[in-house]
């Protein structure tokens, strides 16, 4: 196990009798195999990342080759969010990489691995088409820090609420809230939860509260921990129901703030995090339980929400055959 806020393993693995091109041609054969996804490939190496499941929390696999290595080649593990132990995730990563590119080399006659090797080649060489300059470019705008808060196709509620949460805070900066500490009025006038008055008709506290910070460091913290679950769960979820999920929490952890604490000002985006990490940890353990008894395919996790959703159905029906014939009265 690494401890660290970003654990990594690194090892060096040999592949004597090979040149750089077919070691790279086993990495990327390998990497389909463990269903990993391609992010970077070049000629001194290639990048992977490896999905968030319920047995990874997401780990970026980089193989690195140097000119006259000798089939000698460097890879590293490292966690791509911050934690502090990793419970040997990076190690297995590694050892499972090398045993995929074994048996893929066992496989593969030296004639096909060689052709393999100069197709590759070959791509390396050629001018880029309009379409991969294209992607290049989008790769490029997605890795910079603006990118979180531009909403594009699929990535479209987490840049926006980020948005509405720092356009709020400007506004009340600009309109005298203090920016580390605001005080009480201050938050009451813009809408944070108090059971005086969120039960005595302004409802609309309950919702309005799940935009307003209590200053910059709550804003800063929250934000940096609404990125995280919103880069993964609205790929998984959809935009629409992101919008509708960061709601519903906000409003449930609202209503039982005031059902405990009615008499204290509440503010923050917090308790509509909390429901996000909470709606993704059931999507993983939801996900491990059809995959471990149902024997759904590996490729369930990479299909669209509204399809990765039809397979919920039949789930149902396997546990409860009554559903059925309830399914086809109301059909």
């Amino acid at each position: 196990m690494a401890f660290r806020l970003r654990p990594l393993h690194e090892d060096t693995l040999q592949f004597a009798g090979l040149s750089n091109t077919q070691i790279l041609i086993l990495a990327l054969e390998a990497s389909q195999k463990l269903e990993w996804n391609i992010e970077e490939l070049t000629h001194e190496g290639v990048r992977f990342d490896v999905p968030m499941s319920i047995k990874s929390h997401g780990e970026e696999i980089t193989v690195s080759i140097q000119e006259g290595s000798d089939g000698e080649i460097s890879v590293r593990s490292q966690s791509i969010a911050m934690q502090l132990v990793d419970y040997g995730k990076n190690r297995k990563n590694i050892q499972s990489l090398q045993k995929a590119m074994e048996e893929i080399k066992s496989t593969l006659s030296p004639e096909e691995l060689e052709q393999k090797a100069k197709k590759l080649e070959d791509d390396f060489n050629r001018p880029l088409t309009e379409e991969e300059e294209a992607y290049l470019k989008e790769i490029e705008k997605k890795s910079s820090f603006i990118s979180f808060f531009i909403p594009r196709k699929g990535f479209i509620a987490t840049p926006i609420l980020m948005d509405l949460n720092l356009l709020i805070f400007i506004l009340m900066v600009a309109f005298g809230v203090g920016i580390l500490e605001p005080s009480t009025l201050a938050l009451l006038n813009w809408g944070a939860d108090f059971g005086p008055l969120t039960l005595t008709g302004d409802w609309w506290r309950a919702v309005t509260c799940n935009f307003v910070h209590i200053g910059a460091f709550h804003l800063l913290m929250n934000m940096y921990a609404f990125i995280y679950i919103g880069i993964w769960l609205e790929h998984l979820i959809g935009t629409r129901r992101m919008f509708v999920s960061y709601l519903l929490t906000g409003l449930c952890s609202a209503v039982f703030s005031l059902y405990m604490h009615a008499e204290t000002i509440s503010a923050g985006a917090s308790g509509s995090i909390f429901g996000l990490y909470g709606i993704f940890l059931a999507f993983l353990l939801l996900q491990f339980h059809l995959r471990l008894h149902l024997k759904l395919p590996d490729s369930y996790l990479h299909t669209p929400p509204k399809q990765r959703l039809g397979y919920i159905p039949p789930v149902l029906l396997h546990y409860h055959p009554q559903i059925e014939s309830c399914s086809r009265y109301h059909q």
